[in-house]
């Protein structure tokens, strides 16, 4: 839990400093600490990105304050259909 706490934190900070939602991607892709110690398989990388789109779709629908009011219509829309009826 304590990890998931941090990749949330991390994902609400890229939110508030108008970071969308490809640059997040890019960026967390371009990390090269592999914290599984090998490469995430395909469903690994899926859920991440659910869960980065998951907390942007929270931040947006609570109003959270961003540098850039635009980043939250830059969630995926697969996504924003799939889980936005959850959040709002």
């Amino acid at each position: 839990i304590d990890v998931l706490k941090l990749f949330i934190v991390a994902c609400k900070a890229g939110y508030e400093q108008g970071l969308s939602m490809s640059d997040l991607t890019a960026q967390v892709e371009a990390c090269p600490v592999q914290s599984a110690n090998r490469p995430l398989m395909e469903e690994e990388v899926a859920l991440r990105s659910s869960w980065m789109n998951i907390v942007y779709l929270v931040l947006q629908s609570v109003g959270n304050g961003t540098d850039d009011v635009e980043v939250g219509n830059t969630i995926d829309e697969t996504e924003r259909t799939k889980f936005g009826p959850l959040v709002t």
